[in-house]
């Protein structure tokens, strides 16, 4: 198989991970009756769990295919968004409990840090700097 096409591949099975990922903890997670019946500490594992596979899905791809500086890239955006949640989630548990008007922003962070959106901005970062760097 030929570069390209190994690139390609790579990123389409990333992206259906990623796709499956997002699509999962919305249909089991976020369902009204799973939801309410789970307590704060199980999702708030379920948000860490879900988070730590959208970044290892990244890493994986994208250590085959970006530049050294993209992956790092990747690395520091998830790091300090799992940082952020993690912050967030220990005054929630043993602080103070976080007000609606706060927890929705943070969820909505959260689902934008799993959800395909990223990883596909990344790809598309990667296809512009391999077509700029590589001879014709």
């Amino acid at each position: 198989m030929q570069q390209p096409d190994r690139a390609r591949l790579y990123f389409f099975l990333g992206l259906l991970g990623s796709a499956i990922l997002y699509s999962a903890y919305n249909l089991y997670v976020l369902d009204p009756y799973v939801y309410t019946s789970m307590g704060r500490g199980v999702r708030h594992g379920y948000k860490f769990g879900s988070l730590l596979l959208a970044w290892l899905i990244g890493l994986l791809v994208f250590r085959q295919i970006a530049p050294a500086w993209l992956n790092q890239l990747w690395n520091i955006l998830y790091a300090a968004g799992l940082a952020l949640l993690i912050v967030l989630a220990l005054y929630d548990a043993f602080i103070h409990i976080l007000p609606p008007s706060l927890r929705q922003p943070v969820s909505t962070f959260h689902e934008a840090l799993i959800s395909p959106i990223p990883y596909v901005v990344f790809g598309l970062l990667t296809r512009a700097t391999r077509r700029t760097t590589s001879p014709k």
